[in-house]
């Protein structure tokens, strides 16, 4: 059995392009949020037989809200308070097709106003890009 050398082993960096640290400018100006064409053929009409919405990753501030509320208050939740919840986490990722809020401010309130089974599913949809749901954290474990 051979003795370490005392010395650390180096790890080498890809030679292709030394890395560069990101300023704060970048990091606020990166896209890291990809939008996810989502089709709710219930809201088409005569003119739209294939509509889609897109949804949005959730910001970290909603993520802390929705998790909080997923782990301490969805099985005690009336059912009150779980369409206010999921009215305005739908509200919050249902953009237009370049990232801009279609339910800004009070019109979050419009959402509650649709079917429930529609804004249930685009809700289902949102933690799934999250893997908040039970299905999406057995597809992670099988990856």
């Amino acid at each position: 059995m051979s003795k370490p050398s005392g010395r650390r082993k180096t790890v080498k960096k890809p030679s292709a392009q030394p890395a560069k640290c990101l300023t704060f400018d970048e990091i606020v100006a990166a896209e890291d949020c990809p939008l996810e064409p989502f089709p709710v053929p219930e809201w088409g009409n005569d003119s739209n037989r294939n509509p889609i919405i897109y949804l949005r990753p959730m910001s970290c501030d909603r993520m802390v809200s929705t998790a909080d509320f997923i782990t301490n208050k969805k099985s005690n939740a009336t059912n009150e308070e779980y369409v206010q919840f999921l009215c305005e986490m739908c509200s919050e990722c249902i953009v237009d097709e370049v990232g801009n809020e279609l339910f800004e401010g009070k019109k979050a309130d419009f959402l509650r106003e649709k079917h429930f089974g529609v804004v249930q599913r685009i809700g289902v949809a949102i933690l799934k890009m999250h893997g908040m749901t039970e299905e999406s954290a057995e597809e992670k474990k099988t990856d």
